[in-house]
Order: structure tokens, then C-alpha cells, then sequence
């Protein structure tokens, strides 16, 4: 733990930009030092949980906790307050919460998964883990102190914590005009050098002749997320987007492996080449990784999970001359009727229709059959049914789901499956069953 020293070889230089204020390296140095008077009476590596701040106090909180060598968990807005010993929480819409707390840290942030392949688990990091993530992104793109970076995405989330710490380290400068469905205003008032983005997002973007122009004028978007749709590879080609398609996860610090921009993969399922701070092992067991990134394991059900040299991917694939091969996630194979089948099979069907959409599959247990799929499709306009229906045709009908789900929202976060399973056992009136299978 210690403190995390700002890249900018001039203190003066604008760090953080938005539609309010200009804040420098400096006078953000400035404020981490008056918080730090939120964090006295605590003993070092004691777990700080932040929420309902903005992204820059966020960030500056963080600072701050990490100067006094305390741990950090940044909770998503709205989000439970998860299992983990934590001894303090700040919350920008409440007084703060003490608690008694033995437990001492050997991590500096815990980021919360989205648990989509079951209970959230609190992914636990130290700066240095951070660091090489970031380091290891600001070499593959030649991020420079004269780049900008639109935050896209929330710091609770890998990918916007490390949007921040890499332009920390590089001495860059951060872009922010309100939250991630709002990029297309922020694109109105600033022109990044970066964007990290999840397809959806892009989609969104493309709609606009005038966001076009602004996409291709940057140097990198790098899109990660979820799985690149054919499609829209395709109109980031043509339209000559300097789109770089990443993959990566939490318990990595972000990043694992990434394309050059305007670089594309010649076959389905190609996610880039491995970053240089990797070793990857095809095993009988899986895709084994290592390196300076690795997580340091995580809290789950408040019972904490140390990881070893190495860490087994949740996805199955290959690594072939450096590049990683993922073929879909190893936990997530069910059985129907005896027959396995990967939420993959359904889905990729319906790419090329759900451009401005979200979908899950979920699994359901079932007397007569084991489990049965159910499809979730989150959008801001519901869709048409028929569509979907008639894509699906290709199928066997054993392996098409039996129910379809519309969450109506324009949110643009990874989809949580705890989440959704919340919303369907409430009977939330933001989520509605559009068509059911009845027999096969």
C-alpha cells in the first residue's frame, strides 16, 4: 500500500475535465490531502466501502485511502452492501458507518464482480497488480500526457477504475459529462483521444453522422464487454473506426489481450494478442494465466479465497501463436433433456437483430427436462417478438428457450444475473414475459 504517484511531469497540466471544473494534478494531490480527515482512527489495511459519490470524489476518496494504506471497495450505485469485513463506509447521500473490524487487508481494491455466473464475489488487488494492468495498456496504445480518456464507465467497474489509473500514471487527461448512457452529449462537448466501450454503446453512437466523425477522429475505442457482433465489426470497418477489440475481466485488472485498432480477427472467437505482462497454458483443465496482474483472490459469502501463481479462466479456448481462441464460458454448459447446450448457441442467432439490445440467457431447473433456457432482453423500446421468434427457428426446439423476457431500461452495464433473478422473483414491474414456450 502507499500512495499512488501522479505520471504528469508537470503538476499544472489539467488532469480532470468536465462540464464544472478544471482540476490539475496538483489541486487534485490538494484535495486527496484534506480527505485524508475522513480516514483517521482507522488502522492500516482497514476496509473503506465508497458509495454514491461522484466519479471524481470517488477517485479522490480512493487517493486518499490509499495515502493512509487503507483498503478500498467503490459499490456500484444502488448495490447492496456485500459480505466483507469492512470497517468503515462513506456514502455520499448518508453520514458514515462504523463498525468493529479485526480484519487487516493484504489487498488496496476490492472491485465487486457482476455475478453473472453466480453470488458476487469481491475481487481483491494491490497498486501493484493495478499498476501493471495499466502500464502494460498505456505501452500497447501509446497513451502520451497530451491523450485524453472519456470516462465511460463507473470506477465501482474494472474497466473505469483502470480509465482513471492509467491516465493517473501517464499524466493524461480524464474527459467526463455525466454517466455512461449520456456519451453521446459528452461527445458534443469534447473530442477523447480514447473511449472504452461496450457494443451497445457503440451502436448507440453509430445512429449520429456527427458522433461518426468525432469516433474516427480518435486514436482508440476499445470495446470490450461483451462479444463483438459480426455486424458491428463490419460497420466499424467500413465506417474506418479505430476499434480495438479487447477481452479482459476483474480478477486480471482489466485487460488480458487486445487487437490493434482498425485490426479485426479473421476467425469467430479470436480475441486479440495476449499482452506482453501474460504467460497463458492450455491445460486439460482449461486456459491457465500468470503474471503481475493476477488478483489476490476474493471475498465471497464473507469467507475469504486466496488465488495461487496461477488462475483458470472461466472461459473455454485456445491460446494459439499468442492469441487467445475463446470459444464461450466453461460454467456455464446446462443440460436440456440430456442434450448440452451453451447459452452461445442461442445467442448468436440473434446478433444481428439485437444491435441496440442486451441479452442473457438464464437457466431454470425443470422436472421433466433438468434445466430450461429463458432469454432476457434489455432494451429501451421493447422489441418485436416476431423477430426473435423467427430466428430462433434454426434451433432445435429443444434448444430454443421457453420463455422470453423484456427488462425495459437504457442502461448500458454489464447485465447482472443476480439482478435479473431479483427483478423476475419480485415481479418487478420493470421486467415483462413477452412469450412462452407451452409444450415441445
Amino acid at each position: 500500500m502507499g500512495e499512488l504517484r501522479a505520471g504528469a511531469e508537470n503538476l499544472s497540466q489539467i488532469f480532470w475535465r468536465d462540464s464544472h471544473e478544471d482540476l490539475s494534478f496538483l489541486e487534485m494531490q490538494r484535495k486527496v490531502q484534506d480527505f485524508r480527515l475522513k480516514m483517521q482512527g482507522l488502522s492500516k489495511g482497514s476496509l473503506i466501502l465508497l458509495q454514491d459519490f461522484s466519479p471524481k470524489l470517488t477517485w479522490i476518496l480512493m487517493l486518499a485511502a490509499w495515502n493512509c494504506d487503507l483498503a478500498v471497495l467503490p459499490l456500484p450505485p444502488g448495490a447492496s452492501i456485500p459480505d466483507v469485513p469492512w470497517a468503515r463506509m462513506l456514502s455520499g447521500s448518508a453520514q458514515a458507518v462504523e463498525r468493529a473490524c479485526d480484519y487487516i487487508h493484504s489487498c488496496d481494491l476490492y472491485i465487486l464482480t457482476s455475478g453473472s455466473t453466480g453470488a458476487p464475489k469481491a475481487v481483491g488487488h494491490t497498486l501493484e497488480t493495478l499498476a501493471s494492468s495499466a502500464r502494460a495498456t498505456i505501452d500497447f496504445y501509446r497513451f502520451r500526457s497530451e491523450d485524453s480518456w472519456l470516462l465511460s464507465l463507473d470506477p465501482s467497474h474494472i474497466g473505469g477504475l483502470q480509465i482513471l489509473l492509467r491516465v493517473w500514471l501517464a499524466g493524461g487527461e480524464v474527459l467526463y459529462w455525466g454517466e455512461p448512457k449520456d456519451i453521446a452529449d459528452a461527445l458534443k462537448h469534447c473530442d477523447p483521444s480514447f473511449l472504452s466501450l461496450v457494443p451497445t454503446q457503440l451502436f448507440l453512437l453509430l445512429e449520429n453522422n456527427t458522433n461518426q466523425e468525432k469516433l474516427r477522429r480518435s486514436k482508440a475505442i476499445l470495446l470490450g464487454g461483451a462479444k463483438t457482433q459480426a455486424t458491428l465489426m463490419d460497420r466499424a470497418r467500413k465506417l474506418d473506426l479505430p476499434v480495438s477489440i479487447t477481452y479482459g475481466s476483474s480478477e486480471t485488472a482489466s485487460q488480458i489481450s487486445a487487437f490493434p485498432t482498425r485490426t479485426y480477427p479473421e476467425d469467430d472467437g479470436d480475441v486479440g494478442k495476449v499482452l506482453p505482462i501474460w504467460v497463458v497454458h492450455s491445460t486439460p483443465k482449461g486456459l491457465e494465466i500468470s503474471g503481475n496482474a493476477l488478483f489476490k483472490g476474493y471475498f465471497q459469502n464473507g469467507q475469504w479465497l486466496a488465488t495461487g501463481e496461477t488462475f483458470l479462466l472461466p472461459d473455454r479456448g485456445e491460446y494459439r501463436d499468442g492469441h487467445l481462441h475463446i470459444e464461450g464460458r466453461s460454467d456455464q454448459i446446462f443440460q436440456v433433456g440430456g442434450e448440452n447446450l451453451s447459452p452461445s448457441e442461442i445467442l448468436g442467432p440473434l446478433e444481428a437483430i439485437a444491435n441496440l439490445s442486451d441479452l442473457m440467457i438464464l437457466t431454470q431447473g425443470d422436472d421433466r427436462f433438468g434445466h430450461i433456457p429463458l432469454l432476457i432482453i434489455r432494451s429501451a423500446k421493447e422489441p418485436d417478438i416476431k423477430l426473435y421468434l423467427n430466428r430462433l427457428q434454426v434451433l432445435k426446439p429443444i434448444k430454443r428457450p421457453r420463455e422470453i423476457w423484456w427488462l425495459r431500461s437504457d442502461d448500458v452495464g454489464k447485465l447482472s444475473k443476480l439482478r435479473i433473478q431479483t427483478l423476475l422473483h419480485s415481479k418487478h414491474d420493470s421486467i415483462k414475459r413477452l412469450w412462452r414456450y407451452e409444450k415441445l
